[in-house]
């Protein structure tokens, strides 16, 4: 294998528009922004989300730190179902809230 143009073999795993210079703010952010959450338990879309939307916009950064974070919420929601909420199922979906959005809806409009 030939590695004297590795520039140009990188690019072309960048998803078309995005530069090598945007990746590198979206991976430094990600760093950031991964450093920041292990030292408090938040704050990763605080650093993440205004560098990634300069880089993306904000729908696609947004996109974007859903996909990064899934791996991580995933396993806190799982522990959250088994040990709270989802002894209710009516708390769960929101199924208490439904009376008083009826009557916000109908009774005031």
């Amino acid at each position: 294998m030939d590695f004297s143009n590795d520039a140009v073999g990188l690019a072309a795993w960048l998803p078309p528009g995005l530069s090598a210079d945007g990746a590198a703010v979206l991976l430094a952010a990600s760093l950031l922004g991964g450093l920041v959450r292990g030292f408090t338990g938040f704050g990763f879309a605080m650093v993440f989300m205004p560098l990634a939307s300069v880089v993306l916009g904000a729908v696609k950064a947004l996109g974007l730190i859903w996909f990064i974070d899934l791996p991580f919420a995933l396993p806190i929601a799982a522990r959250g179902q088994a040990r709270g909420v989802g002894r209710d199922p009516a708390a769960a979906r929101g199924g208490d809230a439904v009376p008083a959005r009826r009557h916000l809806a109908t009774d005031l409009a």
